[in-house]
């Protein structure tokens, strides 16, 4: 049988918690981390894959266009790790149900990332900045959203 996790979300990393059911108290389990969220523009610009195609007459043509922000572009593949990531602890029975903290944007962008399944077990939406607060605060500000 699964168990609750407690998935605490930014930009940059996602820290995992085991959610005692009958005392709401939380135990770090592990961190996954964007690897990508510190780096310079150009960096993460260099490591994305894409075409360049330099004419003669000094054009360059690139399939990340010049609209695009590399940082929200690293943001959303992050969103897309974590999210499959969580599926597949779900798919392998060691998650019945999860509770989500994350900022706003960032929030968005992972239900916009999660599948069907992953979004049925989830019992709580939680959009708010926490992902320095301490433990304390994190349980007390679940156990308020899960009573609502």
């Amino acid at each position: 049988m699964g168990t609750t996790l407690v998935a605490v979300l930014s930009q940059k990393e996602m820290k995992l918690f085991d959610r005692d059911i009958a005392t709401g108290g939380l135990k770090f389990q592990q961190r996954l981390e964007n690897e990508m969220s510190g780096e310079r523009n150009s960096d993460i610009s260099r490591h994305r894959p894409g075409v360049v195609n330099e004419g003669g007459s000094g054009v360059a043509r690139h399939v990340m266009d010049a609209g695009s922000d590399p940082h929200e572009l690293a943001s959303k593949q992050f969103a897309h790790r974590v999210a499959g990531f969580l599926d597949h602890e779900r798919a392998e029975g060691r998650l019945s149900q999860l509770i989500v903290v994350a900022e706003p944007r960032f929030l968005g962008r992972l239900r916009s990332e999660m599948g069907d399944g992953l979004k049925k077990i989830t019992t709580c939406w939680v959009d708010k900045d926490l992902d320095k607060a301490p433990t304390s605060v994190l349980e007390s500000t679940i156990n308020r959203s899960l009573a609502q």
